[in-house]
């Protein structure tokens, strides 16, 4: 990467930071919310069943969240790969990255759908 203007190289890493920083929220977010969940259940017997289909959309965030770290490995393989060989026939890392942030944004949607879950079920 020496040929790499310095602008471009930091570029690269702030966006590397930025899209590190979006799944490690994502699990941040749906985890804790887990783990709130079980707390306010182990304090609260009449909400436990009533609260279980809370966990769900939680669960489901975390999910998403680990398989947009799979895509996003396979985005930084992907592009590797193109910039060693430019004949490379594999798929474009473009594909990649546009399914890492569809999963980022589902993410964030399986955390707002479980947060208005639980918000209903305890009124």
């Amino acid at each position: 990467m020496e040929n790499v203007n310095w602008h471009t190289k930091a570029t690269y890493d702030s966006l590397m930071t930025y899209g590190l920083n979006a799944l490690k929220y994502i699990m941040l977010v749906n985890g804790g919310a887990i783990i709130s969940l079980l707390t306010f259940v182990g304090h609260s017997h009449n909400q436990t069943t009533s609260l279980k289909w809370a966990f769900l959309p939680f669960i489901i965030g975390i999910f998403l969240g680990g398989l947009a770290s799979v895509t996003a490995y396979v985005t930084q393989l992907a592009l590797f790969n193109e910039s060693e060989n430019p004949n490379n026939t594999l798929p474009s890392h473009t594909i990649y990255l546009q399914i890492s942030l569809i999963l980022i944004a589902l993410g964030l949607f399986a955390f707002l759908t479980g947060a208005g879950l639980t918000v209903y079920l305890i009124q």
